[in-house]
């Protein structure tokens, strides 16, 4: 009678490596999913750009959202260390680059 092999002896899965580019790309979507931001999309820049590998788009309810969102996800790269963030919109809250 054959023994089953028991899940203790099976080989774990190895996650795949994240680049740096990876990392803050997920970290970037973790801190829009905590502001309740909407229809979250990452488009794949990479060997397509010069000056992105991603580009992430999100999407608010309102201005109001939109600036705390873009405000959060500000002061959020910078306490991780970004150096260069820059924004474009804010002041009025229609669209924030």
């Amino acid at each position: 009678m054959p023994i089953p092999r028991s899940s203790s002896s099976a080989k774990p899965k190895r996650k795949a490596k994240q680049s740096p580019a990876q990392k803050l790309l997920s970290f970037a979507e973790k801190l829009l999913e905590d502001g309740k931001a909407e229809d979250i999309a990452a488009i794949d820049l990479q060997g397509k750009s010069d000056i992105a590998d991603f580009m992430l788009i999100a999407t608010g309810r309102s201005q109001r959202q939109v600036m705390a969102l873009a405000q959060r996800l500000t002061e959020g790269l910078k306490e991780a260390g970004s150096k260069q963030v820059a924004v474009e919109g804010l002041r009025h809250g229609e669209w924030v680059l």
